[in-house]
């Protein structure tokens, strides 16, 4: 750290005498240097430590890359991904290409992704030399061993097969050729796996028994949490991957647990202490996984409460029983106790799981921070707590459920600037509606988040044991509203500083229902307003104009923002000022309404996914996915670039949009393969497929592999258009293939696979 003052304390004595004595006015100046200085001294700190790939900043990346020879590397994207480990070890991939194992880790520095290198030539079926056996290679199919026949066509495959003629090298867009001489695939894992601790699971109607461990009553597979491999020369298998859970191996596991003859510690596998891929407690007490029974309960059969195990001890058998407290089903994400023998309060089971999705939309356990600093306000004049299991440990209020504190919230003076944290992942079935809705003064401004309200010590002078307004971390829980939110603004009609509302990180089984008024700004951010059938709830909504209304009623200068979140509909019948989505999915195709109603509303929709209708009175569009027809009032001003249209749609200029754009193409002359092709023809073959459209399936909304080119790349930077554009998959894909090749063995083609269950999975 520089020295204060360091520039005047370098002049001569007698300057800074007389300086003195005429009021300071060189030192002022020597100030004003000094400042200008530091800037300078800190931006040569900067270029030097540019230098080096370790301490570069991420746009540096791709230059200390170039030096090293690689081309065509897209930087990483801050949270997303990073090229910096890939830039870093290109040395060491060098000195040991051609090898497995390099291949593997080049795939994961080179993409974010979990990856595993599969040798298919050793997988094919040969006779082999009885002088020479190799144990590794692939045999005839096992159909006695299950867990192997489970694994038949998936990376972990160990069977024979007969030679795929296809080459292996192929483009994403085919699907590339798997066991023969020359081929090699990777298989990457673009779905992440989020944990959650601590869940309330949903109760089956009329079965006290029988739970789901997704809190909105769906059969979902769960996922397991990725172990970290324990040498860089071990290949990744099942467990250090972020793949749905199998029965087979989860109970052979827990078997091996109820054995009294076998070494535990040398069983636990899934279920090593302290990081159990699943688990289910009752009354804050967890379930050894010894009592736990894995089976399929696609019929919810309750097990039974003891089981008999047979062993053999001094050459004689024994048989001894082993209670079971839970029966859980990891491919449906079911749980049931034994007949009789479930918790009186459902609200005591909690569960610990892990759920697959396409990325961080909608809310959910990963880190939220940026998305709260940005409307995180530096002073906070009142902040609680909501929690069924925290206490406070000083002067803050932790509410019981979200009404009572928003009850309290109402209670605060105009231009109060408040925070309520929901501190666990429990789920609350009220309703903030009525006289229970959240009432938004003039100047005031809320923001409702998911988030710890972690203790502190004695730090910045807070005394110990104290939880410090605005300190909180917005990460690792996934909080459940069963029930709708109502708000209302208050301000004044000619008010200039309505209320502003932010809710962040929730999963909302209900409506958002904005009530006349005048309310300033609404910000939903990681939300996801979910509709259990797809025709009802799940939707935002701005009351329309009542005729009656006096000036002020009609929330004419509201703002709303929506990003990285999941509705059924937004309904703006109201004249709103404006709407902002972004990285967000707005699905109404189950009941075949509008998907956005905002026809007296200026809209800017960026990387958005529309499924259903879309009217708006104007439009700012870029990078999004409109499914259906998208019909905008005003088309003098305007845009629509980078986009994917219904052949229905009305709209202001459009550039680059498809598919327009690969009509011309096929009419400009060039060599295409779709040359002949019909408009028709043409339209439906860029139109966009998605791997599912069920709501809350691991890859919901994900565009397939197999997806038009022109829409998985027709982004503005090259990147998929939709929801996911964030994600830039294209760029780390090509990442990928465009350094392949300087590690493969001569004569070798490779492959890329995309694991993504598939809807006939689950």
């Amino acid at each position: 750290m520089a020295t204060p003052e360091r520039l005047y304390n370098l002049l001569p004595a007698i300057y800074r005498r007389r300086d003195s004595e005429e009021g300071e006015p060189l030192k002022a100046l020597m100030g004003v240097m000094e400042a200008e200085l530091d800037i300078f001294t800190e931006d040569l700190d900067t270029l030097y430590e540019n230098w080096f790939i370790e301490t570069c900043e991420e746009w540096a990346v791709p230059y200390v890359g170039d030096l090293l020879g690689l081309k065509g590397l897209y930087p990483g994207i801050p949270g997303i991904f990073s090229q910096r480990a890939f830039v870093a070890n290109t040395l060491a991939f060098r000195r040991r290409k051609g090898t497995t194992m390099v291949l593997e880790q080049l795939a994961r520095d080179a993409t974010g992704w979990p990856a595993k290198v599969v040798e298919f030539f050793e997988l094919m079926g040969a006779t082999q030399n009885i002088n020479h056996p190799r144990i590794g290679k692939g045999g005839t199919a096992l159909i006695r061993d299950a867990n192997r026949m489970d694994l038949v066509h998936t990376a972990f495959d160990r069977s024979a097969h007969t030679a795929d003629i296809r080459r292996g090298g192929e483009t994403a867009a085919t699907r590339a050729g798997t066991y023969n001489i020359p081929n090699l695939g990777i298989y990457v894992w673009p779905l992440p796996a989020y944990e959650v601790r601590e869940a309330q699971p949903r109760g089956v109607d009329g079965d006290d028994d029988s739970f789901h461990f997704s809190p909105l009553g769906l059969d979902l597979p769960l996922f397991n949490i990725p172990q970290t491999e324990e040498d860089i020369s071990q290949f990744a298998d099942e467990i250090n991957l972020p793949t749905p859970l199998r029965r087979r191996p989860l109970y052979d596991e827990t078997e091996s647990l109820r054995d009294p003859t076998a070494d535990v510690a040398a069983a636990s596998l899934y279920f090593t202490p302290g990081s159990e891929v699943l688990g289910v407690e009752v009354g804050g007490v967890a379930i050894p996984p010894a009592e736990i029974l894995i089976t399929d309960l696609r019929d919810w059969t309750k097990p039974d409460p003891t089981k008999t195990y047979t062993f053999f001890e001094n050459g004689s058998e024994q048989s001894v029983d082993r209670p079971i407290s839970v029966a859980v089903d990891p491919v449906t994400g079911r749980l049931a106790f034994p007949t009789g023998q479930a918790p009186a309060d459902p609200a005591d089971v909690r569960v610990n799981y892990a759920y697959g999705f396409i990325g961080d939309i909608g809310g959910g356990p990963y880190n939220r921070r940026a998305s709260v600093l940005e409307n995180l306000s530096e002073t906070i004049d009142w902040q609680v707590g909501v929690s069924g299991d925290a206490t406070p440990v000083g002067g803050e209020e932790i509410y019981a459920t979200i009404a009572e504190a928003i009850t309290a919230w109402n209670a605060q003076p105009a231009g109060t600037i408040g925070l309520i944290t929901i501190m666990d992942s429990r789920t609350y079935e009220e309703e903030l509606a009525a006289g229970g809705a959240i009432i938004m003064p003039e100047a005031s401004s809320l923001m409702i988040v998911a988030a710890d309200w972690p203790v502190i010590g004695a730090v910045e002078n807070v005394v110990a044991g104290e939880r410090k307004n605005g300190r909180i971390v917005p990460s690792g829980l996934r909080p459940h509203l069963k029930g709708s939110i109502e708000v209302q603004g208050t301000a004044p009609g000619e008010s200039l500083t309505p209320g502003a509302l932010t809710i962040d990180g929730l999963l909302i089984e209900g409506d958002c229902t904005v009530l006349e008024g005048n309310l300033g700004a609404l910000r939903l951010a990681h939300v996801n307003f979910f509709s259990l059938d797809g025709l009802t709830a799940g939707r935002l909504l701005v009351q329309a104009n009542s005729a009656s209304g006096a000036s002020g009623t009609y929330n004419e200068n509201l703002s709303v923002v929506f990003e990285r979140s999941i509705a059924r509909q937004l309904d703006l019948s109201a004249s709103v000022a404006g709407l902002l989505t972004i990285d967000s999915i707005v699905d109404n195709a189950a009941a075949g309404e509008a998907a956005i109603a905002a026809d007296k509303t200026r809209a800017d929709i960026r990387s958005t996914t529309v499924l259903g209708e879309t009217r708006l009175r104007t439009i700012e569009g870029e990078n999004s996915i409109f499914m259906d027809a998208l019909t905008v009032e005003r088309r003098q001003e305007g845009c629509v670039r980078y986009c994917s249209l219904h052949e229905d749609s009305v709209t202001p200029r459009r550039f680059r949009c498809q598919p327009d754009l690969a009509i011309q193409v096929r009419d400009s002359g060039e060599e295409s393969p779709h040359i002949g092709f019909s408009d028709e023809l043409t339209r439906e073959r860029v139109r966009p497929t998605f791997a599912s459209k069920s709501q809350g399936h691991p890859a919901y909304l994900r565009l397939r592999t197999e997806a038009p080119i022109e829409i998985r790349t027709g982004a503005e930077d090259g990147s998929e258009m939709g929801a996911l554009f964030h994600l830039k998959q294209a760029q780390r894909e090509t990442n990928l293939r465009t350094n392949l090749n300087e590690y493969l063995r001569f004569g070798k083609e490779v492959g890329v696979f995309f694991v993504v269950p598939r809807v006939e999975q689950i």
